[in-house]
């Protein structure tokens, strides 16, 4: 039986297939494809492009997001490629937000996605933290019922605009209070 593979901090080397990953599977742009709806592709395009150009230029950007105390961002690596990703940001209630979450599909169903999480989780509790927050598009359905399954709860739901008129998503807050 294959070794399931483990969550490492994130290193410089690691930029590309991290990038890589982001681009290739960020949900929007993956559910828009799968379902032929070219609207969610390019609601999926234009975020996308917007963290290529900013947190995802180099690796200095990406450093800086997860720079704070407490802030991290994982991968977990297969036979030397990156098959996935999570980021723990350090909020200013001193909660801690689950960002970056992204498996590759070869690696899907395999229980790598809560092996990040639960990475993510031993963190939080290293630190105290009492409650992680994550946020998802709405139709992100897999998504959500994933986080639902490992204990996170609907927090609220709230529309955002994605820079071009008249585009807007509607985005899900979960979070999972820690004891």
């Amino acid at each position: 039986m294959d070794k399931a593979p483990e969550a490492r901090e994130a290193m410089p080397h690691d930029f590309a297939a991290y990038r890589a990953l982001f681009e290739a599977h960020e949900c929007l742009r993956e559910l828009g494809r799968e379902q032929g709806d070219d609207e969610l592709v390019k609601r999926g395009d234009l975020y996308v492009d917007g963290v290529l150009e900013t947190e995802l230029r180099s690796w200095d950007e990406c450093a800086e997001r997860f720079a704070a105390p407490g802030s991290r961002l994982w991968v977990m690596e297969m036979e030397g490629k990156v098959v996935g990703s999570v980021g723990a940001v350090h909020c200013a209630a001193g909660d801690l937000e689950l960002v970056r979450m992204y498996v590759d599909h070869s690696c899907r169903r395999r229980g790598y996605g809560q092996i990040l999480v639960q990475q993510l989780l031993d963190h939080a509790r290293s630190l105290s933290v009492s409650q992680v927050t994550l946020t998802t598009p709405q139709v992100n359905v897999r998504g959500i019922s994933f986080y639902e399954k490992l204990g996170f709860e609907l927090d609220r739901t709230f529309t955002v605009s994605l820079g071009s008129p008249g585009l807007q998503l509607e985005i899900v807050e979960l979070s999972l209070i820690l004891s």
